[in-house]
């Protein structure tokens, strides 16, 4: 038998994560506080309960040195239950970084 009980996603606590790709501010094409800016607006317009704001603002070039994105990830689910990103490129910055988030996806 399905579930039919729909997730209400206004009463789940949102992480916002934001990170810019890299240190030469004249490449970024939104910075940090641009997309920051647009999750909140966004969240606002849809009832969605931001509880912390994590910026990622070092280079991540290499492979394990994303010291906010493993802070982010030990968050779930007891402090939040839901992510905001400006855009699926800001979270995930390689193929196994991706595969944690859709492996905590699949198992909810």
């Amino acid at each position: 038998m399905a579930n039919n009980t729909e997730l209400d996603i206004t009463k789940l606590r949102y992480v916002l994560y934001a990170r810019k790709s890299t240190e030469d501010e004249g490449s970024q094409v939104n910075s940090i506080d641009d997309q920051v800016r647009s999750c909140l607006e966004y969240a606002e317009n849809n009832g969605l309960h931001i509880v912390k704001i994590i910026k990622e603002e070092k280079s991540t070039k290499k492979y394990n040195n994303r010291t906010h994105f493993i802070e982010m990830l030990k968050g779930f689910p007891t402090q939040y239950e839901g992510l905001l990103s400006y855009h699926p490129d800001r979270i995930a910055r390689n193929m196994r970084d991706a595969g944690i988030i859709i492996d905590m996806l699949k198992s909810r």
